[in-house]
């Protein structure tokens, strides 16, 4: 009996599809650097103007354009190469079932066909215009498709537990990417109505998406089986420890997006305590999983992983803590250099793979599936099926 969440398709998964998810997540990754270069220079309402189309800097006279605007555009641009990449890799998962029946292959293509036509920047701009250029109207029709979408992506994941089928999870990722573009759009649409609010929810749900990612990316890497030479009786705590972890370093990141967008207390306050409680959870953790799981190298690697970028995040912190409030104000109003931003940058950029790596330390836990000889814990669904 599977002693955690086991997702996982009918067939063997094609090796292209593990490749696919995992260029998926470097490219998302990189978005997600971009954002933070936005963020860091100011430059998100660089143009006001939206939707744009991805070719947009070709159509440009570039005697014009400031380095916020090609920043702010190079950024929408890297958001619409992620998204094909996530309608190629929902598209790829759904195709790779065994059982492909007729009727739902032919709703899955027309869905998709409409998703992508839908996400043509020229229609979703004429579909803005013509309903009217009013704050209220522009809020109606951005919670309209967040509702809408939301929906599916709940209902995907809601599938994916239950049915344990790899597909409905693409089907979430597919619309998570629909619903952070909107957000996108929409925080520079609505920036006079909303201000930062909008950008705050944007790179909150932006870790969210990546945390799909990197499911579908473990999901579909081939293993091998792997020896617990400990007691696994320990087991369910560890679970439970790096479900925390991943919380935790989800929060941290929450209060962090509060801290570079916003002035608010809280988020000061709560990125510097979460930063301990991580610490403390991973200490426990770590020690807690060597002792069970010795025989376990893909465990260690990830534990070593996990514990080296805390460390380097730990001194960016400080430092970019220091440079953003070397004055003694709680309020970023010193020119930004091009030293404080690549530290700041850098400082979110392992934030994110603390993040990413926490996921990925909990999917591994997740996945096991422990033989009747209790001491072969095997993971792979090539694995499984010859079991």
């Amino acid at each position: 009996m599977p002693t955690g969440i086991d997702l996982r398709t009918r067939a063997a998964i094609p090796r292209w599809l593990h490749r696919w998810a995992a260029l998926t997540v470097c490219a998302t990754v990189v978005l997600l650097l971009l954002g933070s270069v936005v963020t860091t220079f100011r430059v998100g309402m660089a143009d006001p103007l939206w939707p744009t189309y991805p070719w947009h800097l070709l159509l440009i006279d570039w005697t014009e354009p400031s380095a916020g605007f090609l920043i702010e555009h190079t950024h929408r641009a890297f958001g619409y190469l992620v998204g094909v990449l996530v309608i190629g890799l929902a598209m790829g998962i759904w195709y790779s079932e065994k059982k492909r029946h007729a009727p739902t292959r032919a709703l899955y293509v027309a869905l998709t066909a409409i998703l992508c036509y839908g996400m043509v920047p020229g229609v979703v701009h004429e579909l803005v215009n013509a309903l009217d250029d009013s704050p209220q109207v522009q809020t109606s029709l951005l919670v309209s498709v967040l509702v809408g979408n939301a929906s599916v992506l709940l209902f995907g994941l809601w599938r994916a537990l239950g049915q344990r089928e790899l597909r409905w999870l693409g089907v979430a990722v597919l619309a998570g990417i629909i619903i952070q573009g909107m957000l996108g759009g929409f925080r520079v649409r609505l920036n006079a109505l909303m201000g930062s609010d909008l950008a705050v929810v944007h790179g909150c749900f932006a870790q969210i998406v990546l945390a799909l990612l990197v499911t579908i990316a473990v999901l579909t890497s081939p293993k091998g089986a792997f020896v617990a030479l400990a007691d696994n009786a320990r087991r369910p705590r560890i679970v439970r420890g790096a479900a925390i972890l991943e919380a935790l370093a989800f929060v941290q990141i929450v209060f962090g997006v509060m801290v570079r967008q916003t002035a608010s207390p809280l988020g000061q306050r709560g990125h510097l305590l979460t930063a301990f409680a991580v610490l403390g959870v991973y200490t426990w953790l770590t020690k807690e999983t060597l002792a069970t799981f010795r025989g376990d190298r893909r465990m260690r690697l990830t534990l070593h992983v996990l514990g080296a970028l805390l460390a380097v995040q730990l001194i960016l912190g400080v430092e970019a803590w220091l440079s953003k409030f070397k004055n003694g104000t709680f309020v970023d109003v010193s020119p930004i250099t091009l030293g404080s931003a690549a530290l700041r940058t850098a400082h979110f950029f392992a934030g994110t793979m603390i993040f990413a790596t926490a996921v990925t330390l909990l999917l591994m836990n997740l996945r096991r599936r422990q033989s009747a000889m209790g001491d072969v814990v095997v993971s792979s669904p090539r694995l499984e099926e010859a079991a």
